[in-house]
């Protein structure tokens, strides 16, 4: 009977896991069978079968079997079981997460953070880091320096060229443009996918070092299951490749020889390229060197040789940020954000406290928990038997005290999405849960085995399904509207022309051509007004507005006459499968009122992939400064 029910649940799990990869490679499908319609679109639904089934299977004696199967066949070739059941897998999970990765991202200099690290990239290819606006000097309205100034940059000069500089540290902007110079514009969105794939094979290789093959895989997978992990993943933001650089950087921190302490002092400039604000990282990363316990010949010399490596190799990083600080800003302690200390209070603290752990509970509470007491318990032998792997967990726990420390005095914010400011801190949490699961497996029952490895795997599952919950999957469907909208309004506006917009302003400029013009920082008293001078100068006005941002625009300028245009956009855009609008008016010549727009609803996507930069928009005004 047990025999039956083995042959059964293996076929079942085998299947599903088949039919869950086809889901997820090719999409789901729609057919009519004698009539009747059959759908399967949910990859998840599969995975559960495949889960429920396998676990079922352990469970009737399947697992012992699958075990002996698996080191026959590893054995044919001598010396690769090790290999294929560690090392192996945790490349297999990495490969899953870049896929991932490739296959979901947004390919969209979107928002704020996506199109201002796009661009940067580009300047940084074109030697155009700082873009001058000469044209600012010419118009009547107040502010006018942030009015064209679009997401993701701050202005520079109070007088002529006007330039701009970009707000965001140039780690990322630079691996995106070495990508681009290489690869085009589709490898510069493949930096986050590798930068993920780094951070599963990174964790794997701490938590290895520390507790063993067992524990990396352990950590591997938590760390690449994770939600916040999934869904920065998709995004072209800086959250995963910082952690990337961080977790690299530790795994040679802890390794042997000199090489190791050079490599894990460069990873480290990486690091503090990306966000330099963690570079407080480095100066407690080195204290390894001073507390680790090393094979004769043992001395003070090889400790100070190793010091002076590491930081030689963090050197350059703090030196090239203050050096372009300097050249954008006018002092090495300011960054686009201003003074970052500047943004921290001690206000903060509490309420910060309360809604990460809030959201660190919702999103990962097992993960989270297990993590913090992997690092807490850094000084217990059964968690870490080795006495190095001890300094190295409670170093990395002070890492992880630091970090918090630093973000719960920053700016209060209100979405879990927030999460990722603590993705440096994630991977040493997953490496201390992986401690703690292997110390649980330790010379156990192969019964307590198997029910300890299902929760694993089960907790790795339910983070999978919390990032799809919260749309980490489908948020290239609406994310792709800023190529679209770009592509539109190049399309329908004359080239000398402004687009009145504020969370499209990053994208439209460096998509379409035209130049934006910051509604949010134009005085409320000066919407008509502009529209007129730009209007006598020979300049074409539009608007282009996300569905949510119509109520604060009208709020805004409630007074002025252009308001009353909201009502006739000259395009409506309904973005794929999430439905999120983008509306085109023209504030020059608008339509008769109750003229119907024209709407486009997306329906293939696919187009807007890896849409290239348009070309760098200028302004002529056709008027003498004196009649202004």
């Amino acid at each position: 009977m047990f025999r039956i029910v083995r042959i059964a649940t293996f076929i079942v799990a085998a299947a599903s896991v088949a039919w869950m990869v086809r889901l997820a490679v090719f999409g789901g499908i729609n057919i009519v069978v004698a009539g009747h319609l059959i759908r399967s679109n949910d990859p998840w639904r599969p995975f559960e079968w495949a889960f429920g089934s396998a676990v079922l299977f352990a469970i009737v004696g399947g697992g012992p079997a699958v075990v002996r199967v698996w080191r026959r066949a590893v054995e044919i070739v001598p010396g690769m079981g090790r290999f294929v059941s560690a090392r192996g897998s945790a490349l297999v999970i990495a490969a899953a997460v870049f896929s991932i990765g490739a296959v979901y991202a947004t390919t969209a200099a979107s928002g704020a953070d996506g199109s201002g690290y796009v661009s940067q990239a580009d300047r940084w290819i074109h030697d155009t880091l700082k873009p001058p606006q000469p044209w600012v000097g010419q118009v009547p309205w107040p502010n006018p320096r942030w009015t064209f100034t679009p997401l993701g940059y701050r202005p520079v000069d109070d007088a002529p060229p006007y330039a701009q500089a970009p707000t965001y540290s140039p780690g990322l902007p630079l691996m995106m443009a070495a990508a681009k110079i290489v690869g085009g514009q589709a490898a510069l969105f493949l930096v986050l996918p590798s930068c993920g794939a780094v951070l599963v094979l990174a964790t794997f290789g701490v938590a290895s070092r520390v507790r063993g093959p067992a524990a990396g895989l352990i950590a591997a997978w938590l760390v690449a299951t994770s939600p916040i992990v999934l869904s920065m993943l998709v995004l072209p933001m800086s959250d995963v490749p910082v952690a990337a650089a961080w977790i690299a950087a530790f795994f040679f921190l802890i390794g042997d020889g000199a090489s190791s302490a050079v490599a894990a002092g460069l990873l480290s400039t990486v690091a503090v390229l990306i966000r330099p604000n963690l570079v407080f990282l480095a100066p407690i990363m080195s204290l390894w060197f001073l507390v680790r316990t090393q094979p004769p010949p043992s001395s003070f010399r090889r400790r100070l040789r190793d010091v002076v490596l590491f930081y030689a190799g963090v050197a350059p990083g703090v030196i090239f940020i203050g050096v372009l600080f300097t050249y954008f800003f006018g002092s090495p302690f300011v960054s686009g954000y201003g003074r970052f200390a500047d943004s921290l209070d001690r206000s903060n603290v509490w309420p910060n406290m309360r809604l990460y752990f809030h959201w660190a509970m919702g999103t990962q509470r097992t993960f989270t928990i297990v993590g913090l007491i992997g690092l807490v318990g850094s000084v217990a032998p059964f968690l870490w038997p080795k006495g190095n792997a001890r300094r190295a967990v409670a170093i990395a726990a002070l890492m992880v005290v630091a970090i918090t420390a630093e973000y719960v005095a920053y700016i209060v914010f209100d979405s879990w999405a927030f999460l990722r400011f603590f993705l440096p801190a994630w991977p040493l949490l997953a490496v201390g849960a992986a401690g703690v699961v292997a110390a649980l497996i330790d010379r156990r029952p192969i019964a307590v085995k198997f029910a300890v490895i299902a929760g694993v795997i089960a907790v790795g599952a339910s983070g999978i399904r919390t990032a799809r919950d919260l749309s980490a999957f489908d948020l290239w469907h609406g994310n792709r509207r800023y190529t679209a909208a770009a592509a539109i309004i190049h399309d329908i506006s004359p080239e000398n022309s402004v687009v009145f917009s504020m969370e499209q302003s990053g994208a439209l400029r460096y998509y379409s051509g035209r130049m934006p013009l910051r509604y949010d920082e134009m005085p409320p008293d000066w919407l008509d007004k502009s529209i007129d001078w730009l209007a006598a100068s020979g300049v074409h006005s539009y608007a282009v507005l996300d569905a949510w941002e119509l109520e604060p625009f009208r709020e805004r300028f409630k007074d002025q006459r252009a308001v009353h245009g909201l009502d006739t956009p000259i395009v409506l855009y309904q973005a794929y499968r999430q439905g999120a609008i983008v509306y085109f008016y023209d504030l020059t010549t608008p339509p008769v009122t109750g003229t119907p727009p024209r709407i486009i609803t997306e329906t293939n996507p696919g187009q807007w992939r890896d849409w290239p930069a348009g070309p760098e928009p200028t302004l002529v005004f056709q008027r003498a400064l004196s009649q202004r």
